[in-house]
């Protein structure tokens, strides 16, 4: 067996290897991407990360509404120019039982 068939033997394997390496680090680069990308977008991770909050001048007890939203992003939701004292109706509307994260989203557990 001559010197070059030795070297082009040896050659073939390495380089297969080099390839499947590019490969899977080229795998692992994109699937980190992904995961990064998903991260920035989802509004939350567990349960906690969700808060129940009054998006109206009256309490739910009395006739207003709430939903559940990312926390740290209460007073986006939460009306600003509520009268002192507002005229709210004898109304019991309160639906949300709980707060969850559900694929990256808040979502209501509405009472039954």
């Amino acid at each position: 067996m001559s010197v070059k068939n030795l070297n082009k033997r040896a050659i073939a394997p390495v380089a297969i290897i080099v390839v499947v390496a590019i490969l899977l680090l080229g795998t692992i680069v994109t699937l980190v991407i992904i995961k990064t990308a998903q991260q920035k977008t989802a509004e939350c991770f567990t349960d906690s990360d969700c808060k129940k909050v009054q998006t109206t001048c009256c309490p739910c007890e009395s006739g207003g509404s709430e939903i559940c939203v990312p926390h740290g992003q209460e007073n986006i939701y939460r009306p600003s120019n509520c009268p002192k004292d507002p005229l709210c109706i004898a109304m019991y509307n309160c639906k949300i039982e709980k707060c969850i994260c559900k694929e990256g989203t808040c979502n209501a557990i509405v009472k039954e």
